[in-house]
């Protein structure tokens, strides 16, 4: 699993070396807007990089690094920024591959990832663009992939894709915020990734719904998860167990 958006708790690392988990351990740097960022900010990236890495170095459930998530890749300024961090983390470790989470498309992004050893994107085809659109999915999704791959040839894994689902929610076709709209994201999602050889894999986001801040977007909770608040399955679920 990946410590998406922030170290987690030391006993969660000695659980995942017990238990045999893999794990991408990533800082505490989420959706980093560039026109705020300053010499002050990249100081305590660095701290807290720096401080990761020694708290977690000799843990063997730790295979790689993550600097960021979602931050504004799409700004000139981002790239100068990523690559000290990237020579940071290569020259304090430089026997786990590192890497940073991006979103959005490959046209916009001005190139941070290269200073990089794997590429993670986090996308939602027919979620918060072409809503509703699951015929049109695949087609989109793959030119996105194809995308990033031709921009900067690097393996890739998807660390976050999915749709929202209230359990108990049904609905056929399959509309929007149903269990059988999740449950053919997904479908749709993996038969691409199939077909693509730079694909390394890929998370599902998320594990179980998790609460969040108020937002017209977000009826209490965010409701991707493949498991209930309180641990049930959703119909996404067993196909998963199937898979």
């Amino acid at each position: 699993f990946r410590t998406s958006h922030y170290p987690y708790s030391e006993e969660i690392m000695q659980m995942a070396d017990r238990q045999g988990f893999l794990i991408i351990d990533e800082t505490a740097a989420n959706t980093l807007a560039f026109n705020a960022v300053n010499e002050k900010i990249l100081k305590e990236h660095q701290k807290q990089l720096q401080e990761l890495y020694h708290r977690d170095k000799n843990h063997p459930s730790v295979i790689m690094w993550s600097i960021s998530n979602e931050c504004e890749t799409w700004e000139e300024s981002s790239v100068p920024y990523f690559k000290v961090l990237a020579e940071d983390i290569k020259r304090l470790d430089d026997t786990r591959p590192c890497t940073m989470v991006i979103t959005g498309e490959a046209t916009e992004d001005k190139g941070a990832i290269q200073y990089f050893d794997i590429l993670c994107l986090n996308t939602y085809p027919a979620w918060y663009g072409n809503c509703g659109r699951l015929d049109k999915l695949e087609d989109i999704f793959e030119k996105t992939l194809d995308g990033f791959y031709k921009k900067f040839n690097m393996p890739i894994i998807l660390t976050e894709f999915g749709a929202d689902a209230i359990a108990g929610m049904h609905s056929l076709p399959e509309e929007m915020w149903s269990e059988e709209y999740q449950k053919v994201t997904v479908e749709k999602i993996l038969n691409v990734l199939r077909r693509k050889d730079y694909i390394l894999g890929e998370q599902i986001w998320n594990f179980a719904d998790f609460k969040t801040g108020q937002h017209t977007a977000r009826p209490i909770l965010n409701y991707k998860g493949v498991f209930t608040r309180d641990r049930q399955p959703k119909m996404v679920a067993h196909f998963l167990k199937q898979m």
